[in-house]
């Protein structure tokens, strides 16, 4: 917080798995990383979006990874960006959000919604809790 009533840019990087609720009202840009199993070649090289404020030299270049693997375990991001209402606070029923999560790609056709939103426990509610059918966004 002191550094942006200083009109510093602040960045957080990430788990994606590991961040907290919320972020955004800590932190100005937020970088979840996945952890990637197969570790492939440095496939391209980009440059950061120009910012006045950004601590970060415009000459520097950041790296990104690409696997070989199609398939991965989907982020917090890829969620929300599937499932849009719960960005809002509402809730929704666990066989809507399976079949969007399955017809996307990001959940198999044998896997239950439930451990998926559980290994999001910070960031997703499902309810109730001993047989859960709803889930909802905690940030």
């Amino acid at each position: 917080m002191w550094l942006r009533e200083r009109q510093c840019r602040v960045l957080c990087y990430s788990l994606s798995s590991k961040i907290f609720a919320n972020p955004e009202s800590f932190y100005d840009d937020v970088v979840l990383i996945d952890v990637v199993s197969d570790m492939a070649p440095l496939a391209e090289e980009i440059q950061p979006e120009s910012t006045t404020t950004s601590a970060v030299p415009p000459t520097k270049k950041l790296r990104t990874l690409v696997t070989s693997e199609p398939a991965r375990e989907p982020t917090v991001k890829m969620l929300l960006e599937t499932l849009p209402e719960l960005r809002t606070g509402q809730s929704l029923h666990l066989s809507v959000a399976a079949r969007r999560l399955r017809e996307a790609g990001l959940l198999s056709k044998t896997a239950a919604s439930t451990s998926l939103f559980k290994r999001y426990p910070a960031q997703f509610q499902l309810t109730p809790s001993q047989k859960p059918n709803n889930v909802r966004y905690r940030g």
